[in-house]
Order: structure tokens, then sequence, then C-alpha cells
């Protein structure tokens, strides 16, 4: 890519109309000018077609052969999407979908994590006219800055790696926290929902192994052991088959994040839930059994549990057994009686599991406490 200069338009005017704004985009990629970038730039949010936002998103996507001088292109473009509001967000998710590349990624972080603070556009990156275009164009700033959130915290958990997540985020953190250090903290949860949530590629991968292995117990608990949210979402510490003095050893042992504990019983999707009686199945029973001996265990033995589990407290119980979605009608009656029935302790199939999992996913995406006033008639 050749140097950045300002110097004058070159847009031909042919048989008396203007040069389509996708086709200057195309010669500017080709040979990128500064001063022209500026000009096509206000003209597309002047605009406002779909073919000025795609005329954008080229100029935000291509990599300019790779030269550094890349962000005085890329950059600019990426905050003028903006001006179509939902439709731009979905371009420039969809840009960092296409190439995946740290600098897309530093990129949409940047844009999204700075609306997500509602912090204005940025003088860097856009001229005085190009901000005005936006901001006339733009006509739900909320929304705007909702939908910025909710594809931030999306986006964040969309990456495979911790060490890539990791390394994308970091890369805009100086920039925002000498332009709009409010963004940081979004930036932040964005990325801490990585670790309160499950990503789509694990649920899916699950669901696989409660298809193809529902008898492995092994299987299955190596699996629940390296993603134990799925246990319980606000797990913080998990022991797996811990030795209690010798004589019993529960699956897990889970302390929440609130110094609450949990004693999980884990059996397999093959065997039966609640039978066609509607009666907790001979499997659930004795799983129950179990659960409520370790932990009838802990407590009788509370100061040697102390000793080995940080601020100890008696435990709830979760038993795992089969799966909900095959249950009747009746079937889930029984099991939610069996429920209310039992303090302390809870009876679900493996699907509720990944059930629960998608809804604490869907609600960290939003990440937003609302607090309301609602009154019942």
């Amino acid at each position: 890519m050749a140097k950045i200069e300002n110097k004058p338009s070159r847009w031909e005017v042919a048989e008396g109309s203007p040069m389509a704004l996708i086709e200057r985009a195309q010669l500017l990629i080709s040979n990128p000018n500064k001063n022209e970038r500026d000009e096509l730039l206000h003209d597309c949010v002047l605009a406002g077609t779909s073919d000025a936002l795609a005329a954008v998103q080229m100029l935000a996507e291509d990599m300019y052969d790779g030269d550094s001088f890349n962000v005085l292109m890329k950059w600019p473009a990426a905050w003028c999407l903006v001006a179509w509001e939902e439709r731009g967000l979905r371009a420039l998710i969809e840009i960092t979908k296409r190439a995946p590349t740290s600098k897309n990624y530093s990129i949409s972080f940047q844009v999204l994590a700075t609306l997500s603070a509602e912090e204005d556009l940025p003088d860097s990156w856009l001229t005085s006219e190009i901000k005005t275009a936006i901001h006339a164009r733009v006509k739900n700033w909320d929304g705007v800055y909702s939908g910025a959130r909710v594809k931030l915290n999306a986006l964040a958990r969309s990456i495979e790696s911790d060490y890539e997540a990791a390394l994308y985020a970091a890369i805009p953190m100086p920039y925002l926290a000498a332009t709009a250090s409010s963004a940081i903290k979004p930036l932040f949860l964005a990325m801490s929902t990585r670790w309160l949530s499950l990503g789509d590629t694990t649920l899916t991968d699950y669901e696989r192994l409660l298809k193809e292995s529902g008898d492995d117990e092994p299987a299955l608990h190596q699996f629940l052991e390296k993603h134990p949210q799925l246990l319980d979402p606000a797990a913080l510490e998990v022991w797996s088959k811990p030795d209690l003095s010798g004589a019993k050893e529960p699956d897990f042992v889970i302390r929440r994040i609130d110094d609450t504990y949990l004693v999980v019983e884990v059996e397999t999707p093959s065997k039966t839930l609640i039978t066609r009686g509607c009666r907790c199945s001979a499997e659930s029973t004795e799983a129950i059994r179990q659960a409520l001996d370790y932990r009838s265990f802990l407590v009788a033995r509370f100061a040697a549990a102390s000793n080995v589990f940080p601020n100890f407290q008696t435990p709830d119980c979760l038993v795992v057994v089969g799966l909900e979605r095959g249950l009747s009608g009746e079937q889930r009656a029984a099991l939610g009686r069996e429920n209310e029935s039992r303090a302390h302790l809870r009876l679900a199939g493996f699907d509720w599991l990944a059930e629960r999992a998608r809804a604490v996913a869907r609600n960290v995406v939003e990440s937003r406490i609302d607090v309301r006033r609602v009154r019942m008639t």
C-alpha cells in the first residue's frame, strides 16, 4: 500500500454521472488517499443507502496489502458504520468474522466498547464534518449503545482461545485509556463474560457427548470437570471426587462465588430420570440417597470439612440423572413436585444443565442490570 498523501480528489465524472460509491471505494483501496478517504466517507454517510454501507464496509475490511498505514483507512471507516445503527454494527461484526485478524478484533473492540460506555465519536479518527453527518444520521443512540453492549459481549465470548482473546482486547487498551477511559470498563466486563458463561462450541460439544456417549460416565465426568460452569454458573472452586476421610467420594464439591457450597452426584444420560408411572426411577432414588449421605457426612464433620473447604457452609445438593427432554407433561409435573418437596436438593437431567447454561450465556451477553418498578393488580 502506498503511503497516504494529501492530494486533490480524482473522482471522475462520466457522461454527467458521478462515479458510484462502491467504485470509488474500490479505487481508493487500490490507491489510498487521506483527502479522498474523508470525502468518500462523508458522502457515504450523507447518502445512508445500502450501497453506501457496502462501500464503507469495504474500506473498513480491506487490509491494504498488509501495509502498516492501513489503520488510517480502516479505523475511520469502521467508525462511520455507526451511521447505519444496527445494520452498521452487524457489518462491523461481519468484518471481524470474515477476517479474524488481531487488527480487526481490536477495531471492533474499540468501537463497541466506546459505544457501550456511551462515549462520543472520536475526534482522532473522524473529521468534524463526518461526525456531524453521523450524528444527523443516527436517530436512536440508545439503541446503538445497547446494541453495541450486546455485540461486544458476544464477540468476546466467540473467541475460542483465551490467549487470543486477551491479546485482541489488550491492543486497544492504550488508546481507550487516553481517549475514552470509561470504555475500558465495558471491555473488561465483556472479557469476564468468557468465564461466567460457556461458549456455543462448548455447548455443542456437550450435546454431542450426551448423544454419542450417554452411558460413558468417565467421559461425562471429565467434560464436567473441564467445564464446571455447567454444574453451577457461580462455581468458584471445584473438587473432583474428593476423598472424604476415605469413606465417601462424591463426584464434585463446589464452592460458589458467594461462599455457599454444592455437592454434586452425577449418573449418566442413558439412565431413567422419572418412570412412566411418574415416580423417581431407582437410579434417581439411589443418586439422591448418595448425595444426601455425602451432605450429612460433611455436616457431621463440620470442623474437619472447614479445614479442607474454605469458608465451608452446609451444602446444597444437585443430582443429575438421565434427560428431561423426553419426559411427558405428567412426568415433568412429577419432577417438579419432587424438587418442591425437598429442601436444598435439585434433581435434574443432563440437558437441563445445557439449557441453564444457554440462559446464563444469553443474559450475560445482555450484561446490564435493569432496576424497575412494577405493580401487580
